[in-house]
């Protein structure tokens, strides 16, 4: 694939610069075959971080509300990173995954950590999914241009239950890129002050991602069944073609 020897973190910024999430769906299937080993080059520990932190709370959850059962969704599973360094930490719940690349998806079949599929996008329509269904939901490195559309968070707070949680994974500067709309950080922090949810923990990862960039880890607490929507401006494909 052009530009694989480059940084991941400047790939993902340049491949998807003016891709919408078709486009950007387009690159995964392509990059689906060889997407783990780009990973393992990066030293790209953020998928195991997540899934530590969210073992942690799915352990205290189960300990305060005892569940007859636990289950869980990985939004943004591509090859299935998430669900296996789940299993490396003792999860041993039920856990579906979605992604929009069937590509990445026929990979996560494989790694036997799932045992539901959806293939969509969380672009604020609303998803084929009951509302209050997850106990947990998890969101790892998808908040690059062309993946998640942040006005779609509210769908991903109204399919998990009120005192699940959502444990969401990124680099740490992501947070804070400005578009028109504001920072996904204030985007983010909308959702607090309308009380969909509340900050639970923040941890950052020093050199986290290609041993330079820091991650972060948030979770949330959902407060509410039928989520506030969150209003934004649509942001404009100009937006979008940002340079890292």
């Amino acid at each position: 694939m052009a530009g694989k020897e480059k940084l991941l973190v400047r790939y993902w910024w340049e491949e998807m610069n003016g891709k919408d999430v078709y486009g950007a769906i387009q690159l995964y299937d392509e990059w689906a075959p060889t997407y783990d080993k780009s990973i393992r080059r990066s030293n790209d520990v953020l998928a195991e971080r997540c899934a530590e932190l969210a073992m942690k709370w799915v352990n205290f959850y189960v300990g305060v509300t005892k569940p007859e059962k636990v289950i869980s969704l990985d939004v943004g599973a591509g090859t299935g990173l998430v669900g296996r360094s789940l299993l490396k930490v003792g999860y041993r719940y039920t856990l579906h995954a979605l992604d929009a690349s069937t590509k990445m998806l026929q990979l996560a079949r494989k790694c036997r950590a799932y045992s539901y599929f959806y293939c969509d996008v969380v672009d604020g329509r609303r998803l084929p999914i009951a509302t209050n269904t997850y106990d947990m939901v998890l969101l790892c490195e998808v908040f690059q241009p062309g993946h998640i559309n942040w006005i779609g968070m509210h769908e991903v707070i109204r399919i998990t239950k009120p005192d699940g949680y959502i444990c969401l994974a990124t680099l740490e500067h992501q947070l804070e890129h400005r578009y028109s709309t504001g920072t996904p950080n204030d985007q983010l922090m909308q959702h607090v002050a309308n009380g969909n949810w509340s900050v639970a923990e923040k941890v950052v990862f020093p050199k986290a991602f290609e041993n330079k960039f820091s991650g972060v880890c948030l979770v949330f607490v959902v407060n509410v069944s039928d989520p506030q929507l969150v209003e934004f401006e649509d942001t404009d494909e100009q937006e979008l073609q940002c340079k890292f």
